[in-house]
């Protein structure tokens, strides 16, 4: 995604990243980052979350990103 500065986000930092890019109308990009932590949380390699925190916004997150292709849809 750029350049390697040789710093590693912890998953909160990947969740906190993801839902301000939410909360600022970045919908794509805002499920992109909260998919880092759950990946992250699965493989064991970061233990600063658990894995029911990272599952809840992204699931409302891609409620969100529905409604929205919906709205859409019904808009044309």
């Amino acid at each position: 995604m750029g350049e390697d500065t040789g710093i590693t986000l912890e998953s909160v930092h990947c969740y906190e990243i993801g839902n301000a890019a939410i909360s600022m109308g970045y919908l794509q990009v805002g499920i992109e980052w909260l998919e880092l932590p759950k990946e992250k949380v699965k493989s064991c390699y970061d233990a600063t979350m658990k894995l029911e925190e990272t599952e809840v916004p992204l699931e409302l997150a891609h409620d969100m990103v529905f409604a929205q292709t919906v709205d859409d849809v019904y808009k044309r």
